[in-house]
């Protein structure tokens, strides 16, 4: 008897988070792809980063990295400020200034060339 009162409550808390799940769910994944300017800033992921004068040396270096290595794409020249001057939604962990000693700074300043 004392199960069937448990195995009531816990069915009534199961039902009551689906309840309160579903309606909760919505499909924005791709929210972003239409993006409206007049809702928010305009600024590019480039813009915020070109600014900081704490990760000069990452522009400088993603300036001049190409995103291809080869030149059989259409697109050869592409480097890494361009792929971040765009307007699709990109994720980047950047170090800043400090985290990058002189010599590995001209290491990846030439990478490019």
């Amino acid at each position: 008897m004392a199960n069937n009162r448990i195995n009531k409550y816990i069915g009534a808390i199961a039902l009551g988070a689906v309840l309160v799940a579903v309606p909760s769910c919505t499909d924005t994944w791709d929210d972003h792809y239409n993006y409206d300017p007049a809702q928010g800033t305009t600024l590019t992921l480039w813009d915020v980063i070109k600014d900081n004068p704490n990760f000069s040396r990452f522009v400088n270096i993603a300036k001049k990295a190409k995103y291809y290595k080869d030149n059989t794409h259409e697109v050869s020249t592409y480097t890494y400020e361009d792929i971040l001057k765009g307007s699709q939604v990109n994720t980047i962990w950047i170090p800043d200034n400090s985290a990058l000693t002189e010599e590995e700074y001209q290491k990846w300043s030439n990478v490019g060339r």
